[in-house]
């Protein structure tokens, strides 16, 4: 393998034997996600293969859910390039995080679902170069089943650390105390709470940090009186609230219609109930808004109508907005209304649309991001949306689309990235798509074909980064050896697409709420490349 491509990801499950082989193969890759299959009485990552990876030019490294042991992950911690890794669904206990604070390299780790406690959080607060650090739902169970959890008093602890970015804690029974002192902490930008025990409480902590600009709180026991109080802030940028019944009435969005900090607001799956339902009339509140560009009120049915619908697309504020799953209210008149807007990305996820409810958004001449995906569409509805001129990401899987749709499409010369999964279409379609010479990631997995030999499918195209496709056989290690899989996702060469890579990024750098929907290499791309100046776009 040449020493400029990159082993992204190997969605397949791998045995140790080939592992082994796929390491001694590519020793200059640079990044690697192993999912190995195994159970917990054999094939574990051994100390050999631990040390091998540990002395690789690795940068990044996903080997989570693999039945690593703190005697792995230290040898993992010696390693002189490693500098964002994923050990999550491991049996990493507090023993294995000792001394972690000797490792200057490692900038990103996730912990997630292992046995770290508030001992090992303590340990963790010693680190001097972390700066994103996840701990989502880590308990440990003894013998007799009883489980010690992540407490307040660790979270107080690793608030101290300095360096921390990003903070994910997720998942804990914490209640707030671990908050008191967040005041003095200067260098943390994102914090993550959700589903935890927190209230209203804790609201009075959180106001007096002023580094905080991305807050999620959602499945947490604050109420609207909290978000009222929370509306207060100047510094938070990013709001979650989902899943929430409580934190939302017309009071609290009023107060966070009149906030003008929030530029990012998730309120999706706040669940109706006669304590504080989510309302038409809120959302018309809320739709006075002048400073919130990106809204997501995904599976809250019962707010939106033509009035409140009319007023978030008479907003020129909000140019991102979600609502996926009301699959009960969106009919042909509420997309007449969206097709009116300027918005710039608009998700319709799962609301039963068919090909004549979107016969009028198909001409909307502002949206550059679709996502029509799990909905009735066919071939009319794929004709359509083929005659646009300014959609650039479209997602159209899990519709009813056959090939003469699929053909349509692959006469767009606008398109970017298209995502087909779970349709009708055939080879033959599929070929044309991978034809166009615009379209730079294509999504084909779950049709009416398998590919046998994915690099004479390809071979014709100069233009596609991402291609994911079924595939009768396939081998990470080398694509012409071929053993049985399900799917792949194939990605060429970075530096020999680095004209076309660089244009994609320019464009979402200029469309800062596309960043979500960077595949595979251009993500990992894009992150190597920002910079304090592009800041603004770091919502992910």
């Amino acid at each position: 393998m040449d020493d400029q491509q990159i082993v992204e990801y190997i969605e397949e499950h791998i045995n140790l034997n080939d592992l082994r082989n796929l390491i001694k193969s590519n020793p200059n890759m640079t990044k690697l996600k192993i999912v190995i299959y195994a159970d917990y009485d054999g094939g574990r990552i051994d100390d050999g293969i631990s040390e091998t990876l540990a002395s690789m030019p690795l940068k990044r490294l996903s080997i989570s859910m693999n039945v690593l042991r703190n005697q792995h992950f230290k040898i993992l911690l010696q390693s002189k390039s490693i500098t964002n890794l994923d050990v999550g669904g491991n049996v990493i206990t507090d023993d294995g995080i000792i001394d972690i604070c000797n490792n200057t390299t490692l900038k990103t780790l996730s912990l997630a679902v292992t046995p770290v406690t508030s001992i090992g959080m303590k340990e963790l607060a010693k680190s001097k170069s972390i700066t994103y650090l996840s701990l989502f739902n880590n308990f440990y169970a003894d013998e007799d089943d009883e489980k010690e959890y992540v407490t307040d008093d660790g979270l107080k602890e690793l608030l101290t650390n300095q360096v921390l970015q990003t903070l994910i804690i997720s998942g804990q029974p914490l209640r707030g105390n671990g908050l008191v002192d967040i005041k003095h902490n200067t260098s943390l930008t994102a914090l993550d709470i959700s589903r935890t025990q927190f209230n209203d409480e804790c609201i009075k902590y959180l106001l007096q940090n002023y580094s905080i600009i991305d807050l999620n709180i959602s499945d947490t026991l604050i109420t609207a009186d909290g978000i009222t109080e929370l509306a207060k802030t100047n510094t938070i940028k990013s709001l979650k609230i989902t899943e929430n019944e409580m934190a939302i009435n017309e009071v609290s969005l009023k107060a966070i219609s009149d906030n003008k900090s929030i530029t990012y607001l998730d309120i999706s799956n706040v669940h109706l109930t006669t304590i504080s339902p989510l309302t038409a009339t809120g959302l018309t509140e809320l739709a006075k808004t002048n400073t919130i560009q990106t809204l997501k009120i995904a599976g809250n049915e019962k707010a939106i109508n033509e009035i409140s619908l009319k007023a978030l697309c008479d907003n020129k504020n909000i140019t991102y907005l979600d609502v996926s799953r009301n699959r009960h209210v969106f009919k042909k008149h509420l997309i007449d209304i969206l097709a009116t807007s300027k918005l710039k990305k608009l998700l319709l996820y799962g609301n039963h649309l068919i090909s004549g409810d979107i016969a009028s958004l198909a001409k909307n001449e502002t949206i550059t991001n679709l996502d029509l995906a799990n909905n009735q569409i066919d071939n009319n509805g794929a004709i359509e949306l083929a005659k646009n001129k300014t959609i650039k990401f479209l997602d159209l899987g899990s519709n009813n689309i056959r090939s003469k749709g699929a053909r349509a499409l692959a006469k767009n010369t606008t398109l970017l990235e298209l995502s087909l999964d779970n349709n009708i279409i055939s080879r033959k379609s599929a070929y044309m798509l991978s034809r166009n010479k615009n379209i730079l990631s294509l999504n084909v997995k779950y049709n009416l074909f398998e590919i046998t030999n994915i690099d004479n499918f390809m071979k014709r195209n100069n233009t596609i980064l991402v291609f994911s496709c079924n595939v009768f056989k396939y081998n990470p290690i080398d694509t012409k050896q071929l053993t049985e899989v399900e799917s792949v996702k194939y990605t060429k060469n970075l530096k020999t697409y680095k004209d076309k890579l660089t244009y994609k990024i320019n464009y979402i750098m200029t469309n800062p709420y596309l960043v979500k929907d960077i595949n595979g290499i251009i993500f990992e791309y894009l992150n190597e490349t920002l910079t304090l100046q592009d800041e603004k776009i770091v919502y992910l």
